[in-house]
């Protein structure tokens, strides 16, 4: 059995030391902050009520639900889901407001009420580019893992259809032609904290997971999730500890040894790296 440190306890560290420790391994996560989430934050309102500060909505729930069952549950057990409509409301200074669903027909249709008929054209015609992208990466990079560097030049007559070398925003102008529109998708970016005018268009696949495989509410927010991850985490024997800063990664004889957290040594066979990318 090997013991696995895993640097960050956000929705990606909790789900890879549930798989772990599923497998067999000794699992350690190391989190900086007080409490896990990451950026699945929250905020006590006046009042007591809890309000999440990053991400709001769970989508693609089969995937969630193969990791509770990792967990020795489900996500059905786990979790109370709530169906939303609209999801979102859009408003303008101009007084323009545009409501979103998970359903593209209904959104299709809130689009030509608010915005007009062209607008509601360009808009399935993205939602169609979006599921180009979709089609193309899901299985390589979201739902399966990434292909080798040998294996790539297999996929490279796929890359014109994930649009890699204009960036979002570059990409929503050229389809888009509603300035509320525009707006509305290129806030698509936020999810994974990107700049719509620096990121690659590839990641406009975001809004077809949101605007048509459809998104899902959690009774108590995505707190709630987090609370769940860490339960199932812990009844499989994960350690979790808070308010421990990870210095950096230990390495010998080009292989990792574990890491330094708070000035001393932790030995690990292996370790995962959950953190933003600037740290």
């Amino acid at each position: 059995m090997s013991h696995v440190a895993i640097v960050g306890a956000g929705l990606g560290g909790l789900s890879a030391a549930i798989h772990l420790a599923a497998a067999g391994h000794r699992v350690t996560v190391l989190e900086g902050a007080a409490r896990p989430g990451g950026k699945a934050g929250v905020v006590t309102l006046p009042g007591g009520v809890e309000a999440d500060t990053g991400p709001s909505l769970l989508t693609l729930p089969h995937v969630f639900d193969g990791l509770f069952r990792a967990a020795g549950t489900s996500l059905e057990r786990a979790l109370t889901l709530r169906p939303l409509s609209p999801a979102f409301r859009y408003l303008w200074p101009d007084s323009t407001q545009l409501d979103l669903h998970h359903d593209v027909r209904a959104s299709e249709r809130s689009v030509r009420e608010a915005l007009g008929a062209e607008a509601a054209e360009d808009f399935r015609a993205f939602v169609g580019y979006a599921k180009g992208i979709w089609d193309v990466a899901a299985p390589h990079f979201v739902e399966g893992p990434a292909p080798r560097l040998s294996r790539m030049v297999e996929h490279l007559s796929a890359l014109p259809r994930i649009d890699p070398l204009r960036t979002m925003r570059g990409a929503i102008h050229a389809r888009v032609r509603s300035p509320h529109l525009r707006d509305v998708l290129m806030r698509y970016a936020t999810y994974n904290g990107s700049d719509p005018r620096r990121a690659p268009a590839t990641l406009l696949c975001i809004a077809y997971v949101d605007l048509a495989l459809g998104g899902l509410g959690i009774e108590g927010g995505v707190a709630a999730l987090v609370r769940a991850l860490v339960q199932g985490a812990e009844r499989l024997g994960v350690e979790i500890r808070t308010r421990s800063w990870v210095e950096r990664v230990r390495v010998r004889d080009g292989r990792v040894r574990g890491v330094v957290v708070d000035g001393g040594a932790l030995d690990a066979d292996a370790v995962v790296v959950n953190a933003d990318v600037a740290h």
